[in-house]
């Protein structure tokens, strides 16, 4: 899971920021806009294949990389079900890997923390629901539920922030 994760959104992520930062200095917002979303849509195409693949493949992923000693045959079908619960999740971590650190260059601390904080909450009341319902798979849907929401509060965020700062207002303070 980590591979995909690291290959095709950190590294993206990481190769935008220098660029998205510069942006952010000359306070330059269509710039980093176009930079944000030509990275989000790279990342897409790179995670979006890589998903379905982690979706088609997990049993025999699961059997090639765990199966031996006390992990036998009996244990794939139970990780590759989790797998594939989990495997969406990765769209979404790999844009909040894009989208935090854009607030940071726009020297705003304060929202990603309050988007991390609604995000955890959200996920504890999935946790609790989708864990009768579905049982271990319901605690991977919420999980993928959260990291998927994230860059969308994100971008909600983002979106009244800038709003507030053309009219001189700031979105945290009354």
């Amino acid at each position: 899971m980590y591979l995909p994760i690291g290959l095709f959104g950190v590294s993206i992520a990481t190769a935008a920021l220098p660029t998205v930062s510069a942006l952010a200095a000359r306070g330059d917002r269509d710039g980093m806009r176009r930079t944000i979303a030509a990275g989000l849509r790279l990342m897409l195409a790179l995670n979006v294949p890589a998903t379905v693949g982690l979706i088609a493949l997990a049993t025999p992923i699961v059997a090639l990389i765990f199966e031996r000693g006390s992990f036998t045959a009996a244990d794939t079908p139970a990780t590759a079900a989790a797998l594939v619960f989990y495997a969406p999740g990765l769209l979404g971590y790999s844009a909040v890997k894009l989208a935090s650190p854009t607030f940071y260059a726009l020297q705003d601390s304060r929202t990603p923390v309050a988007v991390s904080i609604l995000s955890v909450g959200v996920n504890v009341v999935l946790n609790l629901t989708l864990v009768r319902v579905l049982g271990y798979r319901g605690w991977r849907s919420a999980r993928r539920f959260r990291r998927s929401s994230t860059p969308g509060c994100c971008s909600g965020c983002s979106a009244d922030a800038s709003a507030d700062s053309r009219s001189g207002r700031s979105a945290w303070r009354s």
